[in-house]
């Protein structure tokens, strides 16, 4: 079937026009946030916190959602030394729902970085793809000591990881930054949530994906680790946590963590 030159360029035209306006509509939703929500930890479920956030409009998203993981373990008579009491069924809080998921990158500007149990790598990849943002990689955080839990008979758990994309020309600090992560694991008395993460490996994200002041959202803000991070790092942020012990906890570390820095200023 012949087609014309004219009908062609048309095509071409249309195109063109359809991602010019994708940009205009992409910039005209780049309001600023509201200053009330800034450098806050919000007791209330990150969907309903997420409606009052304008899109594109923080630096990074960073989230470490429900994995969907609890499950009965056959641990009876294991030594597990000097590790903590384990408790593998989270409850309701693990259940794994996508949502927030598409709503929060809706707001995200810059970068996406989403912990998640391995299984889930590709649906949040097919997830990042779909809201125009380009799929980076997975990054690995690698524990030094794992929990020493059936070691007679299947590999230690030494790692978790994270699935990573970004708008187009994205802010990024780094050069030749490899995508493993070694820090330990919080442990004793400084570890308040099942799931939480060391708050270096957070400063380091932060600080490679944010400019200096850059805005910082955490939809599943737990134990408080992405704030403490931002403070450190000099970034504001924005939290959810829909658990009003956890919430309590971490603007309780925020708050010692802004006592620290102020008594070296």
């Amino acid at each position: 079937m012949y087609i014309s030159k004219n009908i062609v360029n048309f095509l071409f035209i249309i195109t063109d026009f359809k991602v010019i306006l994708n940009v205009i509509i992409m910039a005209s939703e780049n309001f600023e946030v509201p200053e009330k929500l800034i450098n806050k930890i919000h007791n209330m479920d990150c969907i309903k916190g997420l409606e009052k956030i304008p899109n594109n409009s923080v630096d990074l998203m960073i989230a470490d959602p429900p994995y969907g993981i609890s499950r009965t373990l056959n641990c009876k008579g294991q030594k597990l030394g000097s590790t903590a009491k384990l408790d593998f069924d989270f409850g309701v809080w693990d259940v794994l729902d996508m949502d927030w998921c598409i709503q929060g990158l809706k707001k995200t500007k810059g970068w996406a970085v989403i912990f998640c149990a391995k299984r889930d790598l590709g649906k949040y990849w097919d997830i990042l793809e779909k809201m125009k943002f380009v799929g980076i990689d997975a990054v690995v955080w690698q524990k030094p000591d794992p929990i020493p839990l059936n070691g007679k008979t299947k590999f230690l758990n030494a790692w978790e990881t994270a699935i990573i994309g970004k708008r187009s020309g994205s802010y990024f600090g780094g050069y030749c930054t490899h995508n493993i992560f070694k820090y330990q694991a919080p442990k004793g008395k400084s570890r308040i949530h099942p799931t939480q993460k060391p708050v270096k490996l957070i400063q380091e994200i932060i600080e490679l994906t944010t400019p200096e002041k850059g805005l910082v959202l955490d939809p599943f803000m737990g134990s408080g680790t992405t704030a403490v991070a931002s403070k450190l790092s000099n970034r504001e942020y924005i939290g959810f946590e829909i658990d009003s012990k956890y919430c309590k906890q971490a603007r309780l570390r925020v708050k010692n963590t802004e006592k620290s820095l102020l008594s070296f200023s």
